[in-house]
């Protein structure tokens, strides 16, 4: 009796230095490739082909796509940080609260929170890009609302109400703004009256 089958072997591409997502810093990775062979009496003979490859962090054992290897937080978090300054810029220009001091809160917040200086000329050049969009910001912002955590989501509110009220008092306006951001986000009203509360 002729036994015959085939089988996974895993093979090491080699290493290397990449940021792995799961210990949240620098770690040493096994790249490995996944061949499938024929087998004959359990043996593998005839190489047929690749069967993909992933990454392994050599400290906490976590596997992951090859894509990994480019992953670059820094730039992942610029990324997310822009997007947070785009979504109040347009809560700014909803609100009609685009003035000089407006700018300068949204400046002083983003700088501790990112801890990068923004300068007042990026922020007006959002505000403009932002004006000459035309889009509804309720679409715009649930189509983001996927990429915030819900700490995130409060943190992007937050920003949001020291910036359309920097003085402290949140008027009619500015609340229906608030409203429709927190709706577009998933948030509860509980949670929306809170962030209104804590600011004043």
């Amino acid at each position: 009796m002729i036994i015959f089958g085939s089988r996974t072997l895993t093979s090491s591409q080699g290493g290397g230095v990449f940021n792995c997502p799961r210990c949240d810093m620098q770690r040493n990775y096994d790249h490995k490739q996944l061949n499938r062979w024929f087998t004959l009496y359990f043996i593998p003979c005839i190489p047929m082909g690749s069967a993909g490859d992933y990454v392994e962090c050599m400290s906490c054992g976590g596997t992951f796509g090859s894509e990994i290897l480019s992953y670059d937080p820094a730039a992942d978090r610029a990324e997310t940080y822009a997007l947070l300054r785009r979504l109040v810029v347009l809560g700014m220009v909803q609100a009609n609260r685009v003035e000089p001091d407006n700018i300068a809160a949204l400046r002083d917040i983003m700088q501790q929170v990112t801890k990068d200086f923004v300068s007042e000329d990026e922020i007006r050049n959002d505000i403009r890009d932002a004006q000459a969009a035309n889009i509804n910001p309720e679409h715009y912002v649930r189509q983001q609302a996927e990429q915030f955590t819900a700490d995130g989501k409060v943190l992007l509110m937050q920003i949001l109400r020291e910036t359309i009220a920097p003085a402290g008092e949140v008027g009619m306006a500015q609340r229906q703004t608030l409203e429709q951001f927190a709706s577009a986000l998933g948030m509860p009203a509980d949670t929306l009256n809170q962030i209104i509360a804590g600011g004043q």
